[in-house]
Protein backbone atom coordinates (compact mmCIF):
# COMPACT_ATOMS: atom_id res chain seq x y z
CA UNK A 1 0.00 0.00 0.00
CA UNK A 2 1.75 3.17 -1.17
CA UNK A 3 0.97 6.70 -2.23
CA UNK A 4 3.00 8.11 -5.10
CA UNK A 5 5.90 10.42 -4.33
CA UNK A 6 7.93 12.64 -6.61
CA UNK A 7 11.13 11.56 -8.44
CA UNK A 8 13.43 13.26 -5.94
CA UNK A 9 11.89 11.35 -3.07
CA UNK A 10 12.07 8.08 -4.96
CA UNK A 11 15.74 8.59 -5.80
CA UNK A 12 16.59 9.25 -2.15
CA UNK A 13 15.26 5.86 -1.06
CA UNK A 14 17.45 2.75 -0.86
CA UNK A 15 16.56 -0.56 -2.48
CA UNK A 16 13.64 -2.36 -0.84
CA UNK A 17 14.12 -5.02 1.81
CA UNK A 18 12.00 -7.93 0.62
CA UNK A 19 10.41 -10.25 3.17
CA UNK A 20 8.25 -13.31 2.47
CA UNK A 21 5.53 -14.75 4.70
CA UNK A 22 4.87 -18.49 4.34
CA UNK A 23 2.48 -20.73 6.22
CA UNK A 24 -0.72 -22.70 5.95
CA UNK A 25 -4.06 -21.31 4.85
CA UNK A 26 -6.00 -19.47 7.51
CA UNK A 27 -3.11 -18.58 9.84
CA UNK A 28 -3.57 -14.85 9.22
CA UNK A 29 -0.73 -13.91 6.86
CA UNK A 30 -2.83 -11.40 4.94
CA UNK A 31 -4.19 -9.86 8.14
CA UNK A 32 -0.66 -9.50 9.50
CA UNK A 33 0.51 -7.82 6.30
CA UNK A 34 -2.46 -5.47 6.38
CA UNK A 35 -1.80 -4.45 9.97
CA UNK A 36 1.92 -3.92 9.35
CA UNK A 37 1.19 -1.71 6.35
CA UNK A 38 -1.79 0.24 7.67
CA UNK A 39 -1.19 0.24 11.43
CA UNK A 40 -4.69 -1.09 12.06
CA UNK A 41 -6.74 -4.21 11.52
CA UNK A 42 -9.08 -4.52 8.57
CA UNK A 43 -12.73 -3.88 9.29
CA UNK A 44 -13.89 -6.18 6.50
CA UNK A 45 -12.38 -9.06 4.54
CA UNK A 46 -12.96 -7.08 1.35
CA UNK A 47 -10.39 -4.51 2.46
CA UNK A 48 -7.67 -7.17 2.24
CA UNK A 49 -8.82 -9.02 -0.86
CA UNK A 50 -6.70 -9.00 -3.99
CA UNK A 51 -3.52 -7.87 -2.23
CA UNK A 52 -0.43 -10.00 -1.64
CA UNK A 53 2.22 -7.29 -1.25
CA UNK A 54 2.38 -4.88 1.69
CA UNK A 55 4.77 -1.93 1.93
CA UNK A 56 5.94 0.32 4.72
CA UNK A 57 8.84 2.74 5.05
CA UNK A 58 11.49 2.25 7.71
CA UNK A 59 14.67 4.09 8.72
CA UNK A 60 17.75 1.92 9.31
CA UNK A 61 21.14 3.51 9.97
CA UNK A 62 19.79 6.89 8.92
CA UNK A 63 18.69 5.60 5.51
CA UNK A 64 15.11 5.08 4.44
CA UNK A 65 14.09 1.68 3.17
CA UNK A 66 10.86 0.32 1.80
CA UNK A 67 9.99 -2.90 3.58
CA UNK A 68 8.15 -5.16 1.13
CA UNK A 69 6.19 -7.92 2.84
CA UNK A 70 5.07 -10.55 0.37
CA UNK A 71 2.01 -12.51 1.41
CA UNK A 72 2.80 -15.92 -0.05
CA UNK A 73 0.05 -17.59 -2.04
CA UNK A 74 2.01 -20.82 -2.31
CA UNK A 75 0.65 -23.70 -0.28
CA UNK A 76 1.85 -27.26 0.15
CA UNK A 77 2.17 -27.73 -3.61
CA UNK A 78 5.79 -27.41 -4.68
CA UNK A 79 6.51 -25.72 -7.98
CA UNK A 80 9.15 -23.70 -9.82
CA UNK A 81 7.44 -20.39 -9.06
CA UNK A 82 7.87 -21.05 -5.35
CA UNK A 83 11.61 -21.64 -5.74
CA UNK A 84 12.01 -18.44 -7.73
CA UNK A 85 10.39 -16.20 -5.14
CA UNK A 86 12.49 -17.59 -2.28
CA UNK A 87 15.69 -16.62 -4.05
CA UNK A 88 14.60 -12.98 -4.31
CA UNK A 89 13.95 -12.52 -0.59
CA UNK A 90 16.09 -10.98 2.16
CA UNK A 91 14.13 -12.51 5.05
CA UNK A 92 11.50 -15.17 5.69
CA UNK A 93 8.55 -15.20 8.10
CA UNK A 94 7.06 -18.62 8.91
CA UNK A 95 3.54 -18.01 10.20
CA UNK A 96 1.45 -20.48 12.17
CA UNK A 97 -1.71 -20.12 14.23
CA UNK A 98 -1.80 -20.53 17.99
CA UNK A 99 -5.22 -22.15 17.61
CA UNK A 100 -4.32 -24.55 14.78
CA UNK A 101 -1.99 -27.37 15.79
CA UNK A 102 -1.64 -28.58 12.20
CA UNK A 103 -0.22 -25.22 11.16
CA UNK A 104 2.35 -25.53 13.95
CA UNK A 105 3.36 -29.02 12.82
CA UNK A 106 3.67 -27.71 9.26
CA UNK A 107 6.62 -25.53 10.31
CA UNK A 108 8.79 -28.62 10.59
CA UNK A 109 6.93 -30.90 8.17
CA UNK A 110 6.55 -28.49 5.23
CA UNK A 111 8.08 -25.05 5.58
CA UNK A 112 11.45 -25.73 7.15
CA UNK A 113 12.37 -28.46 4.59
CA UNK A 114 11.31 -26.16 1.77
CA UNK A 115 13.40 -23.29 3.11
CA UNK A 116 16.36 -25.56 3.76
CA UNK A 117 16.32 -26.66 0.14
CA UNK A 118 16.09 -23.18 -1.36
CA UNK A 119 17.76 -20.56 0.81
CA UNK A 120 21.08 -20.18 2.57
CA UNK A 121 21.93 -17.89 5.48
CA UNK A 122 18.78 -15.77 5.11
CA UNK A 123 17.32 -14.47 8.39
CA UNK A 124 14.14 -16.28 9.47
CA UNK A 125 11.55 -15.61 12.18
CA UNK A 126 8.56 -17.64 13.33
CA UNK A 127 5.27 -15.90 14.09
CA UNK A 128 2.60 -17.59 16.19
CA UNK A 129 -0.48 -15.58 15.28
CA UNK A 130 -3.93 -15.16 16.87
CA UNK A 131 -2.70 -14.57 20.42
CA UNK A 132 -5.98 -12.78 21.10
CA UNK A 133 -7.92 -16.06 20.89
CA UNK A 134 -5.33 -18.66 21.93
CA UNK A 135 -6.19 -21.25 24.55
CA UNK A 136 -3.28 -21.55 27.02
CA UNK A 137 -4.22 -25.09 28.00
CA UNK A 138 -3.26 -26.24 24.49
CA UNK A 139 0.38 -25.31 25.15
CA UNK A 140 0.78 -23.97 21.62
CA UNK A 141 3.69 -21.73 22.60
CA UNK A 142 5.61 -24.60 24.17
CA UNK A 143 5.16 -26.62 20.98
CA UNK A 144 6.41 -23.75 18.81
CA UNK A 145 9.42 -23.19 21.07
CA UNK A 146 10.30 -26.86 20.82
CA UNK A 147 9.98 -26.83 17.04
CA UNK A 148 12.11 -23.69 16.84
CA UNK A 149 15.10 -25.64 18.19
CA UNK A 150 15.10 -27.72 15.00
CA UNK A 151 14.96 -24.93 12.41
CA UNK A 152 17.85 -23.02 10.78
CA UNK A 153 20.68 -21.42 12.72
CA UNK A 154 19.60 -18.17 11.09
CA UNK A 155 16.36 -18.22 13.07
CA UNK A 156 16.18 -14.77 14.63
CA UNK A 157 13.41 -15.44 17.11
CA UNK A 158 9.78 -16.38 17.75
CA UNK A 159 7.07 -13.72 18.04
CA UNK A 160 3.49 -14.15 19.22
CA UNK A 161 1.17 -11.75 17.46
CA UNK A 162 -2.41 -10.67 17.00
CA UNK A 163 -3.50 -9.18 13.69
CA UNK A 164 -6.56 -7.88 15.52
CA UNK A 165 -4.79 -5.88 18.24
CA UNK A 166 -1.42 -5.49 16.50
CA UNK A 167 0.46 -7.15 19.35
CA UNK A 168 4.14 -7.66 18.44
CA UNK A 169 3.61 -7.20 14.68
CA UNK A 170 5.86 -4.15 14.45
CA UNK A 171 8.45 -5.76 16.73
CA UNK A 172 8.61 -8.86 14.54
CA UNK A 173 9.10 -6.98 11.27
CA UNK A 174 11.52 -4.45 12.74
CA UNK A 175 13.66 -7.30 14.04
CA UNK A 176 13.66 -9.23 10.77
CA UNK A 177 14.21 -6.12 8.62
CA UNK A 178 17.22 -5.08 10.66
CA UNK A 179 18.65 -8.60 10.58
CA UNK A 180 18.17 -8.67 6.80
CA UNK A 181 19.84 -5.27 6.52
CA UNK A 182 22.85 -6.39 8.55
CA UNK A 183 23.09 -9.62 6.58
CA UNK A 184 22.89 -7.86 3.24
CA UNK A 185 25.30 -5.12 4.34
CA UNK A 186 27.70 -7.72 5.73
CA UNK A 187 28.70 -5.43 8.57
CA UNK A 188 28.27 -7.96 11.37
CA UNK A 189 29.34 -11.55 11.67
CA UNK A 190 26.17 -12.81 13.35
CA UNK A 191 22.53 -11.92 13.69
CA UNK A 192 21.32 -10.77 17.09
CA UNK A 193 17.93 -9.32 17.86
CA UNK A 194 17.41 -6.93 20.73
CA UNK A 195 15.85 -3.55 21.43
CA UNK A 196 16.32 -1.50 18.31
CA UNK A 197 14.97 1.95 18.99
CA UNK A 198 14.31 2.26 15.25
CA UNK A 199 11.44 4.39 14.10
CA UNK A 200 8.94 2.90 11.69
CA UNK A 201 7.40 5.72 9.73
CA UNK A 202 3.95 5.94 8.28
CA UNK A 203 3.60 5.03 4.63
CA UNK A 204 2.02 8.30 3.60
CA UNK A 205 4.82 9.02 1.10
CA UNK A 206 5.99 5.50 0.37
CA UNK A 207 7.48 5.36 -3.11
CA UNK A 208 8.35 1.69 -3.34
Amino acid sequence: YCIEVNDRQKNSMSSPIRLLMVGEDGVGKTSIGYYFSRGKSAETIEEMSGTDLWNRRMVIDRREYCIEVNDSVYRAKYDGKTIGIYHKMHGIVIVCSLVDEESIKAILDIWYPRLKDNIENIPVIIIGNKSDIEEPQNNARDKIEEISTHVPTTLMGVFYTSALTGENIDDAFIALSEAAFRHNDNTEGSFKIGPTGRKIQSNDNCGC
